[in-house]
């Protein structure tokens, strides 16, 4: 807002002076968000469940035509986490620690 002469808004400041959103409105907004947010849930949830599936369909594939797979060495210095390592090639015995 202009100080001095002019007290009033300028144009400019009208149109970013907020007002008020209906109740009724704000919750339409609010549900619309909330129905986006969870298609996306499925959308996400889908996306992964079919990669997961596609990886199951080459593992499988891999292990079918008996080319050897990479060693758990070779999985991990790629970066793949330890726990994916340990899921994809088992050890046949537990490590022992001590």
């Amino acid at each position: 807002m202009r100080t001095g002469a002019h007290t009033l808004p300028s144009r400019r400041e009208e149109k970013s002076i907020k007002k008020p959103m209906e109740e009724s409105t704000r919750v339409a907004l609010e549900a619309e968000i909330v129905r986006r947010l969870e298609r996306c849930a499925v959308m996400r949830y889908e996306v992964f469940a079919k990669i997961e599936l596609e990886i199951a369909q080459v593992e499988a594939d891999i292990r079918m035509s008996g080319v050897p797979m990479l060693s758990r060495l070779e999985l991990l210095n790629a970066g793949v986490p330890h726990a994916e390592v340990d899921r994809l090639l088992p050890l046949e015995r537990p490590l022992r620690l001590d």
